[in-house]
């Protein structure tokens, strides 16, 4: 993931004085960010299906035979990359009522998500209908002069369509996760079985070079879509928060739980 300054948590609680819940506005942030930076890793159901295409293939003879359209899994990707901006765009969102003035340029909250069926991926009603709810919440509150007082309001209205389109990501996540495990044993199948029809040296070599290079790419995609899980966990758990504590926002106890999940969600993207 691109690497979220460890400081910026700091910088946003001295440097906003202002700002009527500083820490609230601070968690936003930190949400946002990681959002933005979530859904940038360099590896999807579109890789995926590339991948997919010589490991799974024992019957090709020619380089053709190895091609295959991925095109349905590109508009998936690209639908899932939406959700992750619009989430972003909520929690900035958030962090106007917190009293802070938006760092993001206005622009039409992300496209609407499309419910559909995208050769074997899809995306339900459901779905669509979580994330096109926050995308109108978030414009809403981007055009509207509201009042700080407000946050309330939209983080009860908001908090279980939230929870839901969360669930959902995270559901993504394990779910693709789970096909590129699968993909790393069959590299293991494959190579094994290439090694045992290998007579030279030299060719045993090249199986064996390419086999790390790609068990360690499939290992560190793994890694990063751990991270992705535990920041969406985290970040739900602080909107969760601020939902049960919605009529005492400036407790103590309150704003040390939402910056510690705020620090969490820092490392996360830093390590």
């Amino acid at each position: 993931m691109p690497v979220l300054p460890f400081g910026l948590l700091l910088l946003c609680i001295t440097q906003i004085g202002c700002v009527q819940l500083k820490e609230v506005f601070a968690f936003t942030e930190t949400s946002q960010k990681a959002l933005e930076s979530d859904h940038q890793i360099g590896y999807g159901y579109a890789d995926y299906c590339f991948d997919s295409c010589y490991l799974y293939n024992v019957s090709g003879q020619q380089l053709v035979d190895f091609d295959c359209n991925c095109g349905n899994a590109e508009v998936y990707d690209s639908l899932i990359k939406n959700e992750y901006r619009i989430l972003g765009e909520y929690f900035a969102a958030l962090g106007k009522l917190a009293g802070a003035k938006s760092t993001i340029n206005f622009a039409p909250i992300g496209t609407a998500v499309a419910a559909g069926t995208y050769g074997s991926l899809t995306i339900t009603s459901t779905e669509s209908s979580v994330v096109n709810a926050l995308a109108t919440a978030a414009t809403d509150l981007f055009t509207t002069k509201y009042k700080s007082k407000k946050i309330k309001e939209i983080i009860v209205t908001c908090h279980d369509t939230l929870s839901v389109a969360m669930e959902l990501l995270k559901l993504h996540i394990d779910n693709l996760k789970s096909m590129i495990e699968l993909m790393r044993l069959k590299v293991q199948q494959r190579c094994d079985l290439l090694m045992a029809k290998t007579p030279t040296d030299a060719e045993k070599w090249t199986i064996v070079y390419t086999y790390k290079q790609k068990i360690k790419q499939l290992g560190q995609i793994t890694a990063s879509y751990n991270k992705r899980y535990q920041s969406l966990d985290k970040i739900q758990q602080g909107h969760t928060t601020l939902y049960e504590n919605i009529n005492d926002l400036n407790s103590q106890a309150l704003k040390k739980r939402i910056l510690d999940l705020a620090y969490n969600i820092i490392y996360l993207s830093n390590n």
